[in-house]
């Protein structure tokens, strides 16, 4: 049998010989759906928006299926249309502050150590009614959390942006530095292993003994300044490495970023670098 807990609470029943009781807490985890988010990505949908959803979707939704099922064509949206999707579907669910608000306030300051090692197979028993509501959940990557469409209706847009720019790291660092290394690579293979201290050094002493022991160090503000000052002959790469410079500082500084400025940075690789070497 299942059953939502929400019926059945307080008196949930106890394990005993011909009855064992599974609660629903951990899983599906958030890995899990971004696994669904791959499966369900046609060949032809593994397109920027197809990256875009498999990142941001599972840390808005964490493991609740029906919100990341309502989100789905609905997470390249900035951060106001997210926001009313969640608030959307909290209505939907009939959550308000009224019901919610004070025990929201304990999860939201829940210990760090609970937050993040509670592995247990069950919830913490003081929030059963929280989490028999869909409220609450728990996975591996992320520890104990409310849920997005809970925290849009308290107004805690604080946590929903830090949920956005998670997700946004996890996908766009790793896109911004190995672009970095596909041009310090086309630079050190066409101008030799010193090329970041030819013309002028880097600002930062650390950076200089980096670039010294391996040109590959180079980071983008110095890059972006040897090309665009003393390398003319590949200054056609300065609006690709602005682009990257500027988006890594704004996720540095905690700015996420939107989806169309995502798709153009996928634009602007596919047709400066694939096209080019």
């Amino acid at each position: 049998m299942v059953n939502h807990a929400s019926s059945i609470l307080p008196e949930i029943p106890c394990n005993t010989v011909n009855l064992a009781v599974h609660w629903w807490w951990g899983f599906p985890s958030s890995l899990d759906i971004r696994l669904l988010c791959r499966m369900r990505s046609s060949e032809g949908d593994w397109n920027s928006s197809g990256r875009w959803r498999e990142y941001i979707l599972p840390s808005i939704a964490g493991g609740d299926l029906l919100l990341a099922d309502y989100l789905w064509d609905k997470v390249h949206g900035g951060r106001d249309d997210i926001v009313k999707y969640l608030r959307s579907f909290a209505e939907e669910r009939n959550w308000n502050a009224e019901i919610f608000g004070s025990l929201a306030q304990d999860i939201l300051h829940i210990p760090v150590e609970q937050k993040y090692r509670n592995k247990s197979l069950s919830p913490p028993q003081d929030l059963y009614r929280f989490w028999a509501h869909g409220a609450l959940n728990w996975s591996p990557e992320y520890g104990t959390e409310t849920s997005a469409a809970l925290l849009a209706v308290l107004g805690r847009m604080g946590e929903i942006q830090h949920r956005l720019w998670r997700g946004q790291t996890e996908l766009l660092l790793p896109v911004i530095d190995s672009t970095r290394l596909i041009l310090c690579t086309h630079l050190t293979r066409k101008y030799g292993a010193n090329w970041p201290t030819r013309w002028r050094l880097p600002l930062d002493q650390e950076e200089i003994e980096a670039v010294q022991n391996n040109p590959l160090s180079s980071q983008l503000g110095h890059l972006k300044s040897l090309l665009k000052y003393h390398i003319p002959k590949e200054r056609r790469w300065v609006p690709l490495i602005d682009l990257l410079h500027s988006m890594r500082n704004r996720l540095a500084h905690y700015y996420p970023v939107t989806y169309p400025e995502f798709d153009d940075l996928c634009r602007e690789i596919e047709q400066n670098l694939q096209r080019r070497f």
